[in-house]
Protein backbone atom coordinates (compact mmCIF):
# COMPACT_ATOMS: atom_id res chain seq x y z
CA UNK A 1 0.00 0.00 0.00
CA UNK A 2 1.45 3.49 -0.74
CA UNK A 3 0.91 5.56 2.11
CA UNK A 4 2.72 8.86 0.77
CA UNK A 5 -1.20 9.08 -1.40
CA UNK A 6 -2.42 10.46 2.23
CA UNK A 7 0.38 12.58 3.33
CA UNK A 8 0.41 16.46 2.62
CA UNK A 9 3.24 18.38 2.09
CA UNK A 10 3.17 22.15 4.43
CA UNK A 11 5.54 24.43 3.86
CA UNK A 12 6.65 27.08 6.58
CA UNK A 13 7.35 30.41 5.45
CA UNK A 14 8.98 33.19 7.26
CA UNK A 15 6.00 34.12 9.40
CA UNK A 16 5.78 30.40 10.86
CA UNK A 17 9.44 30.69 11.75
CA UNK A 18 8.97 34.27 13.26
CA UNK A 19 6.13 32.25 15.15
CA UNK A 20 7.76 29.56 16.38
CA UNK A 21 10.54 31.68 17.09
CA UNK A 22 8.48 34.16 19.58
CA UNK A 23 6.12 30.47 21.04
CA UNK A 24 9.65 29.60 22.55
CA UNK A 25 11.06 32.52 23.37
CA UNK A 26 7.45 33.48 25.32
CA UNK A 27 8.17 29.94 27.22
CA UNK A 28 11.79 30.31 27.64
CA UNK A 29 12.21 27.23 25.80
CA UNK A 30 15.87 27.41 24.33
CA UNK A 31 17.98 24.91 22.03
CA UNK A 32 17.12 22.06 20.18
CA UNK A 33 13.40 22.34 21.07
CA UNK A 34 13.25 24.18 17.54
CA UNK A 35 13.07 21.25 15.80
CA UNK A 36 9.89 20.05 18.27
CA UNK A 37 8.61 23.52 17.07
CA UNK A 38 9.01 23.80 13.71
CA UNK A 39 7.42 19.99 13.68
CA UNK A 40 4.47 21.66 15.86
CA UNK A 41 3.93 24.43 13.54
CA UNK A 42 4.03 22.14 10.35
CA UNK A 43 0.77 20.07 12.03
CA UNK A 44 -0.73 23.23 13.47
CA UNK A 45 -0.79 24.82 9.42
CA UNK A 46 -1.66 21.84 8.21
CA UNK A 47 -4.72 20.91 10.28
CA UNK A 48 -3.98 18.17 11.38
CA UNK A 49 -6.10 16.04 13.82
CA UNK A 50 -3.23 14.28 15.43
CA UNK A 51 0.67 14.70 15.84
CA UNK A 52 2.08 10.80 17.14
CA UNK A 53 4.72 10.99 19.02
CA UNK A 54 6.62 8.59 21.21
CA UNK A 55 7.92 11.49 23.57
CA UNK A 56 4.74 13.43 24.13
CA UNK A 57 6.38 16.17 26.83
CA UNK A 58 8.39 17.39 24.13
CA UNK A 59 5.59 18.69 22.28
CA UNK A 60 3.00 19.43 25.06
CA UNK A 61 5.49 22.12 26.75
CA UNK A 62 4.94 24.09 23.56
CA UNK A 63 1.06 25.48 24.29
CA UNK A 64 -2.27 24.53 24.61
CA UNK A 65 -2.85 24.50 20.58
CA UNK A 66 -0.24 21.97 20.61
CA UNK A 67 -0.96 19.74 23.49
CA UNK A 68 -4.82 19.36 21.96
CA UNK A 69 -3.03 17.60 19.02
CA UNK A 70 -0.47 15.58 20.69
CA UNK A 71 -1.13 11.77 21.21
CA UNK A 72 0.89 8.74 22.01
CA UNK A 73 0.09 5.72 19.13
CA UNK A 74 -1.03 2.59 20.74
Amino acid sequence: MDLLVYFQTVSLEQADYQSVIQRLTALNLPGGVIFDGLLAQSALKGGVDKLLTLNPKDFNRLGQDVVAIVQVPS
